[in-house]
């Protein structure tokens, strides 16, 4: 019989909150590339789309440091949600 880890409660319900969060994120992360390869993307691919939808199309040279604040706060999560688009 298997045993499992012999830790106090606190080390032990970490441990499988753990596991249970790595197997959630390796079954999500499975379910997107076949969902993706049925597409003909590839995750990287996916992640530019995601990307571009999130920041908009690049921008000509006058309008580079509105775009790269837009783009800074992306990365750091301080954006604001997308509005929908009308029409």
């Amino acid at each position: 019989m298997r045993e499992g880890y012999r830790g106090n409660k606190e080390e032990t319900r970490a441990l499988k909150t753990y596991v249970k969060l790595m197997r959630a994120a390796e079954s999500m992360t499975a379910r997107t590339h076949r969902h993706l390869s049925s597409t003909g993307l590839t995750i990287s691919q996916f992640a530019v789309l995601e990307a571009l939808y999130q920041l908009g199309p690049p921008v000509a040279e006058g309008n580079r440091e509105k775009n790269s604040q837009k783009q800074r706060q992306y990365y750091d999560g301080d954006r604001q949600p997308r509005k929908k688009r009308t029409g």
